[in-house]
């Protein structure tokens, strides 16, 4: 009896630590899933900032639309309907049907004057050009810039 009475007293005690680690294992399950709720409100409001942003940078702009490429800009000289289209059979070339994709995914170009000391809004999204660039810089741009959106899983 007292054999017995040992060897139940020994499963208890071996019993406890798991029962704790059970605990344990509910708090840090519980922890992580805060923590991934919280991280998907802080994505959430960081693709509605990058939304606002967006618009920002694109009010009172152009698109320019050649092949899949498309280029938001704002008005100015620049000459990047010429040189899109003698970037495109480059990089319809390059990126084969990824290049089509290309279109889901416009590029932000502001245009600028390359001649003023202006302090300009700063733009999180897109990129500033010089708006004095001829046909070939400005396609020589295009094509160190203009890359394939990568897949994204549905």
């Amino acid at each position: 009896m007292s054999r017995v009475l040992g060897l139940l007293f020994g499963a208890s005690l071996l019993a406890s630590p798991l029962r704790g680690q059970d605990s344990l294992m509910v708090r840090l399950r519980h922890r992580a899933d805060s923590l991934l709720g919280t991280w998907r409100e802080a994505q959430l409001l960081a693709d509605v900032a990058d939304s606002l942003e967006r618009v920002r940078a694109t009010a009172g702009s152009d698109t320019i639309a050649v092949g899949g490429l498309r280029i938001i800009v704002n008005p100015s000289p620049l000459p990047l309907r010429e040189a899109a289209e003698r970037a495109w059979p480059a990089i319809d070339s390059l990126y084969g049907s990824a290049a089509e994709d290309l279109a889901q995914h416009p590029y932000i170009i502001r245009a600028v004057d390359p001649d003023t000391a202006v302090r300009r809004t700063v733009l999180h999204v897109g990129f500033e050009l010089a708006w004095d660039l001829d046909v070939r810089a400005t396609t020589t741009v295009l094509l160190t810039t203009v890359t394939p959106p990568l897949s994204t899983p549905h």
